[in-house]
């Protein structure tokens, strides 16, 4: 392979903010353009909010995001001089697209702040549930416009050119031919790619797990990727051995919700894990519960099931939507809810999904299971007064830095003052130790980059004691040429 050369821009250190710019002859693309969430939760948090004014010279200072001239939005460079100033020291790139692999903030979300000019590629369940997040937020500001763009300077709303692709597609992207392949995450529509340039083949994993319900999506990537020159793979788990299927979680969570006979059950998760949003409604199955959803979750569902041919939607029963109370309290859908959520609500009604009150729900608890998808959802507890002995699943990664175990600890203590059983059941959307030297081993690529992981020397060890014959680079932040 010769001139072949990547640059890692995030992912590299860290579990996730992949912005890695391949560059191939005389074509640039990103894979991937995502939020580097450890990084900025060293600068911002709770008061320590950018500004839009400030907010590329903010995110450019820090490290957030590469100092590239030609690749950020004009109408943001001109609100703010400090950018520009900052720039003119950094290095000019012409960017031809950028590859997206999945609808996780951690991989995309930094789209928001690229130039319209520059092409992204994306699946097209992917964009669906991009464009689902960006009507649904509650925060409206720059950071939450990624499939389109605000002008800073006149208002206008703008879509951005983005370019949809499906498995089995092929396009080309900065004089890179790319193969999307699914692969097994936990969120729909997750894709690997294998990129053909003129000096070898490139395989990127984007994020990968081989122990969920769609593993034979990674064997589907292996196959299409075997024999790459370079391998990308993301290694968030190399150090851990254990494996937790979604079918062990599954049968925990079906046990668990029986048991709770008479009693609230409330289930956080992640909105966007479908598998465990399919566990969830099989134990609802298997204890005769009825399901309860928040509007959001149910609106990307009906989203889903009416626009994404290639998902399997799970049949919800006679599952209700959670109304919660907003403005004046009174429950008057005109009166108090607006927007997205307003339109959604109505919808819901003329299809004859209930809509149910906490309070409503606090007179006969043990009919119901009540799923969470953000941990402020734990408030809504306080319209249901669950009875003691109530059970509260969490059913999302265990917390890996100190701001989430503050954020766990503050979950504990409300369901510790209703006197709520707590548990703990979670398969992780990543591949542990030996799944990840699998899939080195069987793809038997030249090299191997390790990525998204704070573990890249424990991953060279492995790799140089179990797979000889493929050689593991280290990554860094700036450039790698590949020999």
């Amino acid at each position: 392979m010769e001139s072949l050369r990547l640059r890692f821009f995030g992912g590299v250190d860290e579990i996730g903010g992949n912005k890695i710019l391949l560059e191939s002859g005389e074509g640039r693309v990103f894979l991937d353009f995502g939020v580097s969430f450890n990084l900025k939760r060293r600068f911002f948090g709770g008061y320590l909010k950018p500004r839009t004014v400030n907010l590329l010279y903010s995110y450019i200072l820090t490290g957030l995001i590469p100092r590239i001239r030609g690749i950020y939005r004009e109408d943001l460079l001109k609100l703010d001089s400090n950018a520009s100033r900052l720039l003119e020291g950094g290095e000019e790139i012409e960017v031809d697209g950028c590859v997206i692999s999945h609808a996780h903030l951690d991989h995309y979300g930094h789209l928001s702040l690229l130039s319209p000019e520059i092409k992204v590629y994306v699946g097209a369940t992917t964009l669906l549930l991009m464009r689902h997040r960006e009507l649904t937020r509650s925060a409206r500001g720059v950071e939450s416009q990624t499939t389109y763009y605000k002008d800073a300077e006149d208002g206008e709303k703008r879509e951005r050119e983005i370019r949809v692709f499906r498995t089995g597609d092929v396009f080309e992207a900065g004089g890179v031919r790319f193969r999307p392949i699914h692969i097994d995450h936990s969120i729909p529509a997750a894709y690997g790619f294998v990129a053909e340039t003129p000096e070898g083949v490139v395989a990127y994993t984007g994020d990968f797990r081989m122990h969920g319900p769609k593993a034979f999506f990674t064997y589907d990537f292996i196959e299409a990727a075997r024999g790459a020159d370079l391998l990308l793979i993301e290694a968030t788990r190399i150090d851990e051995e254990r494996k937790v299927t979604e079918s062990m979680v599954a049968e925990e969570l079906s046990r668990w919700v029986s048991g709770a006979e008479g009693r609230l059950v409330a289930v956080l998760m992640s909105e966007m894990d479908f598998d465990r949003l399919n566990s969830v409604v099989k134990a609802a199955e298997n204890s005769g519960r009825t399901l309860i959803l928040s509007a959001r979750l149910m609106e990307m569902l009906q989203l889903l099931r009416k626009s994404a041919a290639n998902i399997q939607v799970p049949d919800l029963g006679d599952a209700a939507v959670y109304l919660e109370r907003r403005g004046s309290g009174s429950y008057d859908l005109e009166k108090d809810y607006k927007g997205w959520m307003l339109k959604a609500l109505t919808r819901f009604q003329d299809m004859g999904i209930s809509l149910i009150k906490g309070h409503e729900i606090s007179k006969n608890q043990g009919r119901y299971l009540l799923i969470f998808t953000k941990p402020e959802s734990i408030l809504e507890l306080t319209e249901i007064n669950p009875l003691p002995g109530s059970l509260l699943i969490l059913s999302t990664s265990e917390p890996h830095n100190e701001e989430q175990e503050i954020e766990r600890e503050k979950l504990l203590k409300w369901a510790s003052l209703f006197g709520m059983d707590v548990r703990s059941s979670h398969a992780s959307g990543h591949a542990e130790r030996d799944s990840i030297i699998r899939l080195v081993r069987e793809i038997g690529p030249r090299y191997v980059i390790p990525i998204h992981t704070e573990a890249s020397e424990t991953f060279n060890k492995l790799v140089q004691r179990s797979v000889p014959g493929v050689k593991p680079l280290t990554p860094f932040r700036g450039m790698t040429e590949i020999p």
